[in-house]
């Protein structure tokens, strides 16, 4: 096993031994983010590099939301890079996949 997914399984198992499910990190966000008309114009016509950097802002903002919403998965994302950049990557993946399924119906 490379030193990625290492990694990422001990994140996995983190966020587990915490009580959360690293596969459901707030479905409703990541739809919202999928139906951002904005994100959508920028997945659909730039290369997937340039999306992750627009996405990174976007998600940043979402994690500031938690502040108010849920202050334990704020402080677990803002106090472990690790972590937040895993889910990051998780969600980018899935929003980018679904904004151009939905661009090819």
């Amino acid at each position: 096993m490379d030193e990625e997914k290492e990694r990422q399984k001990e994140i996995r198992e983190k966020l587990e031994s915490e009580g959360l499910d690293p596969d459901e990190f707030d479905e409703e966000e990541r739809e919202e983010l999928a139906t951002d008309e904005s994100l959508q114009n920028v997945v659909a016509n730039n290369v997937r590099q340039s999306s992750e950097l627009e996405f990174k802002g976007v998600f940043n903002g979402k994690v500031d939301d938690q502040f108010e919403i849920d202050r334990k998965l704020w402080e677990q994302l803002t106090n472990n890079p690790e972590l937040n950049k895993y889910i990051e990557k998780k969600m980018f993946k899935y929003v980018a996949d679904k904004i151009l399924a939905l661009r090819e119906e």
